[in-house]
C-alpha cells in the first residue's frame, strides 16, 4: 500500500454534497430542511379536513396544505424529471395535485386571506446617510406557490438559539428591516400592533435543500416549476434563491430576497 497515493480530486457532485452537509450542519438550515421534508401523513389529515368542509382548516393549516401539495408536485416522478432535467413526454403529470394547488393558490390570495398581495414600498440598498424614494412600489407576494403573500422566519429563543420556523403573513408587517448576507439574514420585525421581532429570513427556499441539483443550494439563482397565473403574476414551486414578486399596473417586478434592505406597508390603490 502507497501512504503517499493522492486523494482523488473533487467532483462537482463531492462539492455540492459537502457544501449541502456545510448548510445542513447550522441548526437553522437544518429547522428548515426539516420542516420542507414531505409527509403524506399530514397531507391526508389536513386533506380529510378540507373536503368535509372547505371552511375546517385555519388560514396557516390551509397554506401548510399548499406547501404539501407543491411537494407532492415535486416528489412526483413527473416533479424529480422536470427538476432534474430529464422530463419525457411519456412521464405522467399530476394534474389532481397541480389543480389543487391552483386552487389553494387563489383561495390563499384572496381579499380575506391574511396572504393576500401586500401593498408596500421596498428598499434595495441599504442608505443611512441620505432619505430617498423607494426603489419599488407595489402589491407584495413570494414568487413561490409555497409562499404566497407571507414571510418565512426562523425564531430564536432567549439565548438566541433557532427553535421555531413560522409564516408571518406581509399584510401583518408594518416594517421589515434585513441585513447581513449568507444563508440566513437578520430580520427586524415591526408588527401592524406595535411589536416587535427580531427573526432570521432564510435566503433559500426549503425545497431547495432536498434537491439533487447543486445548483439549487448556493443562492446563486432561483428555478420556478409548475408556474401557474395567480393575480396576473407567474408564480411557481420555487427552488434555490427566495424571490419576492410586485404586481403594479407596469406588471410584475421579481428580485431576492438577498437584495432588500427594508419595506414599509403603503397606502395604494386597487
Amino acid at each position: 500500500m502507497n501512504p503517499f497515493k493522492r486523494r482523488k480530486p473533487d467532483t462537482p457532485e463531492n462539492k455540492s454534497a459537502s457544501f449541502l452537509q456545510l448548510l445542513l450542519g447550522r441548526p437553522d438550515m437544518r429547522l428548515q430542511y426539516d420542516y420542507w421534508r414531505y409527509n403524506p401523513v399530514e397531507q391526508n389529515g389536513l386533506m380529510s379536513l378540507y373536503s368535509e368542509s372547505q371552511d375546517r382548516l385555519s388560514w396557516s393549516n390551509l397554506l401548510r396544505l399548499q406547501q404539501l401539495t407543491c411537494m407532492e408536485i415535486l416528489e412526483s416522478e413527473w416533479g424529480r424529471s422536470m427538476t432534474q432535467g430529464k422530463l419525457h413526454a411519456q412521464t405522467r403529470r399530476p394534474d389532481a395535485a397541480i389543480s389543487l394547488c391552483e386552487h389553494l393558490a387563489q383561495r390563499l390570495t384572496s381579499e380575506e386571506s391574511p396572504y393576500r398581495p401586500s401593498p408596500v414600498a421596498v428598499w434595495q440598498e441599504e442608505d443611512k446617510t441620505t432619505d430617498r424614494e423607494p426603489d419599488i412600489v407595489g402589491f407584495l407576494t413570494n414568487a413561490s406557490l409555497t409562499h404566497l403573500g407571507c414571510l418565512e422566519v426562523i425564531r430564536p429563543d432567549e439565548h438566541d438559539n433557532p427553535t421555531a420556523l413560522g409564516f408571518v403573513p406581509f399584510s401583518d408587517i408594518h416594517l421589515l428591516i434585513l441585513q447581513g448576507r449568507g444563508p440566513v439574514r437578520g430580520g427586524k420585525i415591526v408588527y401592524k400592533d406595535r411589536r416587535e421581532e427580531i427573526v432570521g429570513v432564510p435566503l433559500l427556499y426549503g425545497l431547495s435543500l432536498h434537491s439533487q441539483n447543486p445548483n439549487d443550494h448556493n443562492g446563486s439563482l432561483t428555478r420556478m416549476f409548475s408556474t401557474l397565473i395567480v393575480h396576473d403574476a407567474p408564480l411557481g414551486i420555487g427552488l434555490g434563491h427566495q424571490d419576492l414578486t410586485i404586481i403594479s399596473p407596469h406588471g410584475p417586478t421579481v428580485f431576492g430576497v438577498g437584495s432588500v434592505s427594508m419595506f414599509v406597508q403603503a397606502a395604494l390603490a386597487d
